[in-house]
């Protein structure tokens, strides 16, 4: 079966079960929408002119153990390879892209390896594969990449309320946070060595070593030279360890107190809330923070439920200009047309934003 060029969407899971005896791909051969397991058997190589797998394109092959992709494979897409078993695997130099989810419940993979440095995978490109313990990514020993392309995160989440806590009144902590709230990567490298500073002093919150490892890893993935030298020497000397902070990346499980977020330099939240904070999975560069409203939502036929306030905010944790506060539940989330179109414009707004830099 041959797919034309000119469709857009496709996936192979449609053809599960079916009795094909040949690979579906598209046209031109570029795309490999499907291979069934009859094709494949236990060891099979991708064609040559593929520069895309599809979602689905080699799914529920437990047999298939060893797979071969082509030099000249681009883009290997949203579930692509899953549930296969294969226990190494082998990202050629060519691929550019690698999507969320893209090797997904290999239980038996153990080692990927990477041949490109500038290949770009999402946050979770290669999740619930419960072997997996050997990633050689060009060389590179960086385990924050190491998490980030298991969906894991390197920073340990602290989230308890501290104690002992008296620099918020300092001049020097306002004034470097007014400077990190627009994304000055000096400033928050500043702000990591402000805190460092007060970790050394007599009976210091352990807050204060978190909240330093916090705006020391934002500085050096916005570029800081002297924070980048001191995680490369981090890496260097502790290659498999993760760090503790505060929050993750920009986001949170569970419940945050705003005073606690005003405490780590995030003026923005309201010190008597407590939030959710998460990234936008559509766009990553979205934060989205969320805190409790009311429980006055009117029962619509599928019982009453808690209203909660929405905000859309910047890698900075700030609110985006050009947006507004959305009142909905978590069932709304998804079919309020207010929470979708003022999710659509911030995601526009930093797009545009970017494209400016």
């Amino acid at each position: 079966m041959v797919y034309p060029d000119s469709v857009k969407e496709y996936q192979g899971g449609t053809f599960i079960d079916t009795n094909l005896e040949a690979p579906v791909l598209n046209a031109s051969g570029t795309i490999l929408v499907y291979c069934p397991p009859s094709v494949s058997g236990n060891e099979w190589t991708v064609f040559e002119s593929v520069k895309v797998l599809g979602k689905h394109a080699i799914i529920d092959q437990t047999n298939l153990k060893v797979l071969h992709l082509p030099e000249g494979l681009e883009k290997i897409e949203y579930r692509a390879i899953v549930d296969c078993g294969i226990r190494e695997l082998t990202i050629p130099f060519s691929v550019k892209e690698v999507c969320k989810n893209a090797i997904f419940g290999c239980d038996m993979l153990e080692t990927v390896t990477i041949l490109n440095p500038d290949t770009i995978f999402a946050d979770g490109a290669i999740r619930w594969c419960k072997k997996l313990e050997n990633i050689n990514w060009a060389g590179k020993i960086r385990y924050d990449q190491i998490c980030h392309l298991k969906g894991e995160p390197f920073l340990i989440q602290h989230t308890e309320d501290p104690a002992n806590l008296n620099h918020c009144s300092d001049l020097k902590f306002q004034n470097l946070i007014k400077r990190c709230s627009v994304g000055d990567s000096d400033a928050m490298q500043e702000l990591s060595v402000f805190f460092e500073q007060w970790s050394n002093k007599e009976n210091a919150s352990p807050f204060y070593v978190r909240a330093s490892n916090h705006w020391r890893y934002k500085a050096y993935c916005k570029g800081n030279k002297q924070a980048a030298d001191w995680f490369n020497r981090f890496f260097s000397e502790h290659p498999w360890e993760r760090l503790e902070s505060i929050v993750f990346d920009n986001y949170c499980e569970g419940e945050i107190n705003g005073t606690y977020l005003n405490d780590l330099g995030y003026a923005f939240f309201d010190p008597d809330e407590g939030y959710s904070i998460r990234l936008c999975e559509d766009y990553p560069e979205l934060v989205i923070a969320s805190a409790y409203d009311s429980w006055d939502s009117p029962d619509d036929g599928f019982g009453s439920e808690t209203d909660y306030n929405w905000w859309f905010l910047d890698e900075n944790m700030q609110q985006i200009p050009g947006t507004k506060c959305v009142n909905a539940s978590f069932r709304e989330m998804s079919s309020c047309g207010q929470f979708s179109e003022e999710e659509a414009r911030a995601i526009e707004i930093l797009k545009q934003a970017k494209s400016k830099l």
